[in-house]
């Protein structure tokens, strides 16, 4: 790791609308035997004061995450889940014994999740750029407000065995078949089943396939905001006013090539509108994303006492 912060103009310059600029440039390389590779990651960042109590600041850096010992070397892992049969349940529905997909009944099924040496690194772009406010006729109060976005690529993950079933069905109804998903032989029941609907028989399901893969792109923005005030002393000791604010604005999930697949198949009608493919698309306000969260605090320290009150909020998911 390597850092150079370069003070380029001073306030005793006299340059105009310039009482300081800097800069920093960092690089870090890393080397990962695991997978045999070498990253070599830069960051550059500046601040730029056009006058006293007033700061630009911005950053751009580039960003490197090797796959983890389990996703590179697990040999092999099962998870039972409840899932639907979408093949078994598009059959039922079109002999009418279940009136959509919607109420198709859950089962168990075995996930294999499993490893690979082959997984290459992640790797993002950030961009961060901001303002932090001064003002010399409130002395203690700072102001910050700064937006942010990072672009990952490479993702390391897995595509999920619901969206691989919903995968099968689509294949199915042209015709073939998703690998991903193993199935027993049909039984004659299930023969029965499928005669006279527009898919081939098909058995119950022996286990879905669901390695770790690298996925497509994920982008997300948004903005951070902060209030710092040291209230001057008035002869009742030291009063610090803390308050930061989060608004995630956008958290999109890019479609790899099956997952593309999937999000075309329902937006040519050809899967029913029940089969939800997960983990794509906008996930702003899912599995732990609030568009917003805030956190405050009040300190008062006078002599031997110390009192503090802290309040967070994290928004709806």
């Amino acid at each position: 790791f390597a850092e150079v912060f370069v003070p380029l103009v001073s306030e005793d310059m006299n340059i105009p609308l310039v009482e300081a600029l800097n800069l920093q440039l960092a690089g870090r390389a890393e080397h990962f035997a695991d997978i045999d590779q070498t990253a070599v990651v830069p960051r550059i960042a500046a601040s730029w004061t056009t006058i006293p109590g007033v700061t630009i600041r911005g950053a751009w850096s580039q960003g490197f995450r090797a796959p983890n010992l389990v996703q590179v070397n697990d040999a092999g892992t099962t998870r039972s889940n409840t899932r639907d049969d979408f093949v078994i349940c598009q059959a039922q529905v079109e002999k009418g014994i279940i009136d959509d997909l919607g109420v198709c009944p859950g089962e168990g099924v075995i996930s294999f999740r499993s490893g690979s040496d082959q997984l290459e690194p992640e790797d993002s772009e950030s961009i961060n750029l901001g303002i932090v406010l001064e003002p010399g006729f409130i002395p203690g109060l700072t102001l910050t407000a700064d937006f942010w976005r990072v672009k990952q690529r490479g993702l390391v993950g897995t595509f999920g065995d619901d969206n691989a079933i919903a995968l099968d069905l689509l294949r199915r109804l042209s015709g073939s078949s998703n690998p991903s998903v193993v199935r027993a032989d049909p039984t004659q029941e299930q023969i029965d089943l499928f005669a006279g609907t527009s898919l081939a028989p098909a058995g119950e399901i022996l286990f879905v396939n669901d390695p770790y893969l690298n996925l497509d792109s994920r982008t997300s923005k948004g903005w951070d905001f902060g209030l710092f005030y040291n209230v001057p002393d008035f002869g009742i000791g030291k009063v610090r006013l803390r308050f930061n604010a989060a608004r995630l604005e956008s958290f999109v999930q890019s479609a790899g090539t099956d997952g593309q697949e999937l999000l075309d198949g329902i937006a040519d009608g050809l899967l029913p509108p029940e089969v939800v493919v997960g983990g794509l698309g906008q996930l702003l306000e899912i599995d732990g994303r609030p568009k917003w969260r805030f956190s405050s605090s009040v300190n008062w320290d006078a002599g031997p006492v110390d009192l503090s009150l802290f309040a967070s909020y994290v928004g709806k998911v």
